[in-house]
Parts: C-alpha cells; sequence; structure tokens
C-alpha cells in the first residue's frame, strides 16, 4: 500500500508484494510522476495494481488490512509532536529529518 505519492515508493511497494497480492496506490502524487513496472510480473505473479482517491470502497478495505495487523503501517510513521509543539513538527518536516516518514501531531495532553 502506498500513501505517499512518491514514485519510489510506488515501486518499492510492487517489488515487495508477493504473487497473487495486490498494491493499492492512494498517495498524491505529482500529474508528471512516473514509475517503472514489469508487466510480466503483473502478467506471470497475477499481481493487482489498485488506485484510489480513497472514496470508492478502498478506505474500509485499508483500515481492515490494518486492523487485522496485515499492513504494517509503523515503519512510515515518523515522530509524534504534540500539538503544542506543531513549529517542531513543521521544521523536522521541512528539514527532510525522518525522510519517507509521516510526521504527526497528537492532541496536547
Amino acid at each position: 500500500m502506498d500513501a505517499t505519492g512518491v514514485p519510489e515508493a510506488i515501486e518499492a511497494a510492487f517489488d515487495a508484494v508477493d504473487r497473487g497480492g495486490t498494491v493499492l496506490v492512494f498517495g498524491v502524487a505529482d500529474v508528471k510522476a512516473r514509475v517503472s513496472l514489469s508487466p510480466f510480473r503483473i502478467f506471470n505473479d497475477e499481481i493487482t495494481l489498485t488506485g484510489s482517491m480513497a472514496v470508492l470502497d478502498s478506505f474500509e478495505t485499508a483500515v481492515r488490512l490494518m486492523g487485522s495487523g496485515q499492513v504494517d503501517v509503523s515503519p512510515l510513521l515518523g515522530t509524534a509532536f504534540d500539538l503544542d509543539h506543531y513549529e517542531e513538527a513543521l521544521t523536522a518536516m521541512r528539514s527532510g529529518a525522518g525522510r519517507g516518514t509521516k510526521t504527526q501531531l497528537v492532541p496536547c495532553k
């Protein structure tokens, strides 16, 4: 599953999917972005590629996959900042700290 829209992440998801698996892409990529995938592998390994804006039933599927433990999103999550430290979170995000992860803001305790 890709939620980044980063071409390299989409390619990595495709490289990691098992035979008969599905790659779900719902990250927002630049309109000019391109990925390189093997059509033979799609055919031979019966891989399904699904694109979604999370509005046609894929959101529920993603939640189910994450909730069941079939998809581990923890490697994608960066440092969690308390909401009152949002400026630090923005600085970390803009500097590229934790590149490839999602910066999180959580409600103050």
